[in-house]
């Protein structure tokens, strides 16, 4: 990935940005306020802590719907295809995302950023790390509605969501649903996604973004185990160690990024 641009300010209310395209790829951070990213297909709501991507060569705009909108915009070329569609795609909301997109917040609130080029630099890891996590997260199909809403779900409701809640939340029986996430499945491209039944899904999802803060963020254990809603630390802390053979301490210790 390399940074082309980024920029840190406010609109005017209502002021509109004209449908364009770029040969970058764009990644806007809602700091505060709300606006909304559209074009023919799509039209996206924005709110402060949401972010979107606009793939190169995808027609936008964007229009201020807020007297306090403020915003972080990155223009970046990446050398690699970050499982994205080819239209514009709001980030789902997951703890990793959330945790990297305050970081941005609590930088461009105190524009730490102007004082040292090592808080720059910090702004380009985290953005990097934003874009790893997308690329690594073999769950992340927005180009399929059914498991974009299954993973939306299983993020909101953590460790509480089994297969049953999951029937409930999406209106639909389990057979149906077992059903259509097979027949979601087997129309991916191969490789798009590695499990093959609910149950997995959800276990992978849960694991995939607890030892991603475990490796990655400092975030505490207790910390992690709310975010994730399992019941207690202690039985996180079982899901941990009968997933990877480790207690999520010595698994933090054993991976954890080096600075």
């Amino acid at each position: 990935m390399e940074l082309l641009y980024w920029g840190h300010g406010p609109n005017c209310k209502n002021e509109k940005i004209r449908p364009h395209r770029h040969s970058y790829t764009q990644i806007e951070i809602i700091l505060y306020g709300v606006c909304r990213c559209q074009n023919s297909a799509d039209d996206i709501l924005l709110k402060a802590g949401d972010a979107v991507i606009v793939p190169f060569n995808v027609e936008h705009s964007f229009a201020n719907r807020s007297d306090d909108l403020e915003f972080l915009s990155f223009k970046v070329k990446i050398d690699k295809e970050y499982c994205q569609p080819q239209r514009i795609y709001k980030i789902p909301h997951d703890p990793f995302v959330d945790w990297i997109i305050n970081d941005f917040r609590e930088l461009a609130r105190t524009k730490r950023y102007k004082s040292s080029p090592m808080y720059l630099e910090l702004m380009h890891t985290l953005l990097e790390a934003l874009l790893n996590h997308l690329d690594r997260n073999d769950l992340l199909v927005p180009g399929n509605p059914l498991l974009l809403s299954i993973r939306e779900k299983i993020l909101k409701y953590g460790a509480r969501c089994d297969i049953n809640t999951l029937a409930e939340l999406l209106k639909v029986s389990v057979y149906k649903l077992r059903r259509d996430f097979k027949k979601a499945v087997r129309e991916l491209p191969a490789g798009s996604i590695h499990c093959n039944s609910l149950k997995m899904l959800i276990k992978s999802e849960l694991l995939a973004i607890a030892c991603k803060h475990l490796r990655e963020s400092d975030v505490k254990i207790s910390e992690i185990s709310d975010m994730l809603r399992f019941n207690n630390v202690y039985t996180f802390s079982r899901f941990i160690k009968n997933n990877t053979g480790l207690s999520p301490s010595s698994y933090r210790k054993k991976y954890h990024r080096q600075e």
